[in-house]
């Protein structure tokens, strides 16, 4: 698990470019990051590279999203966002990994937006933390 990259921890990836060299470099065949925000997963097998993100069938009520790993592969998970999502979908983001079905399930969940507005607000954070949450990004 790391925060951005595997290389640089600060470093985004966003497109199946970004992704390319971590997992080129990764020694291990699964690595879980985050920092953008957005729900994906990158993955090499072969020498060949794939980019997939979740598709719903919702854009309002809970739902999920299961996917399958190769062992054979190599993979860059992000699990998406509870507090910040950042890829259209205002609901909360998360997955859950499955050690021994080898794959796990993409969640998104509605919470109370407005609360979640107003207690950003109240705690003196940056409005625009508050204002993006109605559109998820």
């Amino acid at each position: 698990m790391v925060h951005g990259s595997p290389i640089d921890e600060d470093e985004y990836i966003i497109v199946l470019r970004d992704a390319v060299e971590p997992l080129m470099r990764a020694a291990v065949p699964l690595t879980f990051f985050g920092h953008t925000h957005i729900q994906c997963v990158f993955s090499i097998k072969d020498n060949q590279l794939e980019m997939m993100r979740p598709m719903y069938r919702s854009k309002d009520d809970r739902d999920t999203y299961e996917v399958k790993l190769e062992r054979s592969a190599k993979y860059l998970v992000n699990p998406g966002s509870v507090g910040q999502p950042r890829d259209g979908d205002r609901r909360a983001g998360f997955a859950v990994f499955d050690t021994e079905s080898y794959g796990f399930t993409f969640h998104r969940v509605p919470y109370n937006i407005e609360g979640a507005q107003k207690r950003i607000l109240e705690a003196k954070l940056p409005d625009r933390l508050a204002t993006r949450l109605a559109d998820g990004r």
